[in-house]
């Protein structure tokens, strides 16, 4: 394997080069898709290929590390014949190095999802967390960050930062394992746990969870096991906003994630104040109040209640 500095070139890469290449893959790439590989290879053959694709090899101590370009490669190797590529070729230091570029320094060819990304760091394993659990987490993250309502329509119209976005993840773990004990392995749950995972419902659970745990597990337990409520309990009718989410009837649109954070943030209120709750009707763009939590109302765009305990 050849050995190299800093440097960006365009260039013929043989087919014997590119299995040279992919035989220092780094080890926490996502799975090699075989219809991409099929579609480079048909672009090949075609002459529509472009030199732009880029492969990314790190070394650190003199050692390359394959970071982007596994399936340009795989390509190459069964089309049997030189194609130009860019070869993009980084002096690192560090391993931690290696992880940053593959996890957010590509976005081209197959769009890496945050499963893909979070693999590089071992979040789920560190976390304690599924992979499934640390995506939702992360997604209910920028929920909250977007002001419950989404990136590109709040207030803040800025994506988060992919090093706070992973900081967030390893700060929030605690009260997200928290919750998806309370609300897991409970018989007759069905389908209203995998529910909680969405973006809308999962924010309001988390920040419930960090401020009042003994509220929100009481809270939260009685939305996914309701025995014995009354049908105007606020844990009843946050089961049926739940429920009503999944739905999308005739002339009528799915309930957006805003929209169903600020139905329960409606129920939540009720049930802090203990009151009962048979209906309401937020508006989908209002400031998020979530009572007992620095949540009122009033919050600056983008606020984020634990970043001050992010270190």
């Amino acid at each position: 394997m050849d050995y190299a500095t800093n440097s960006l070139r365009v260039e013929q890469l043989s087919p014997e080069k590119a299995a040279e290449y992919l035989n220092c893959n780094y080890s926490h790439n996502r799975r090699l898709r075989r219809h991409h590989v099929r579609y480079l290879l048909g672009e090949m053959r075609a002459g529509r290929f472009l030199p732009t694709a880029e492969i990314h090899l790190m070394y650190r101590n003199g050692e390359p590390v394959l970071v982007n370009g596994q399936h340009t490669c795989s390509a190459i190797v069964e089309y049997g014949k030189p194609v130009t590529v860019t070869i993009r070729k980084t002096m690192v230091s560090e391993a931690g190095q290696i992880a940053l570029a593959y996890a957010f320094g590509h976005d081209t060819g197959l769009r890496r999802t945050f499963n893909d990304a979070m693999g590089a760091y071992n979040i789920a394993e560190q976390t304690g967390l599924s992979n499934t659990q640390v995506n939702a987490l992360a997604t209910a993250l920028r929920h909250i960050k977007n002001d419950f309502i989404g990136e590109g329509h709040g207030r803040n119209r800025d994506k988060a930062s992919p090093g706070d976005l992973v900081n967030y993840v390893y700060a929030w773990s605690h009260d997200a394992r928290l919750l998806f004990s309370t609300i897991s392995n409970i018989d007759g749950a069905g389908g209203i746990t995998r529910l909680l995972y969405k973006r809308g419902a999962l924010s309001i659970a988390l920040v419930t969870m960090h401020y009042q745990i003994e509220k929100a597990i009481d809270f939260w337990r009685g939305v996914v096991q309701p025995d014995g409520l009354m049908f105007k309990d606020p844990r009843m009718t946050a089961r049926r906003y739940l429920e009503q989410s999944k739905e999308r009837q005739a002339g009528i649109h799915a309930i957006t994630p805003a929209r169903l954070s600020r139905q329960l943030a409606s129920c939540w209120n009720a049930f802090y104040r203990n009151e009962m709750l048979n209906n309401a009707k937020p508006s989908e763009h209002s400031p998020i109040k979530l009572l007992g939590t620095p949540y009122n109302g009033n919050q600056s765009a983008g606020f984020l209640s634990i970043r001050n305990e992010v270190t």
